[in-house]
């Protein structure tokens, strides 16, 4: 995850307007992008994966609220 996906997956999470259409917190989101490149004990990638897959599915099928 650090080394392959882990500049999409923080991209992905850190764009605001991407969480905004749709409907979610954009700095709560944008925190969980920040934690994809931080090292730190009690961090799993399972915590970003959800809004990660749904941010990803949402801009390939272009689904906005």
């Amino acid at each position: 995850m650090r080394e392959g996906l882990c500049k999409h997956v923080e991209a992905t999470l850190l764009d605001a307007s991407r969480g905004r259409d749709l409907g979610l917190d954009p700095e709560a989101v944008g925190a969980l992008g920040r934690d994809v490149s931080a090292v730190r004990p009690g961090f799993y990638f399972t915590r970003m994966w959800a809004p990660f897959v749904l941010l990803e599915w949402a801009r390939q099928h272009d689904v906005r609220l």
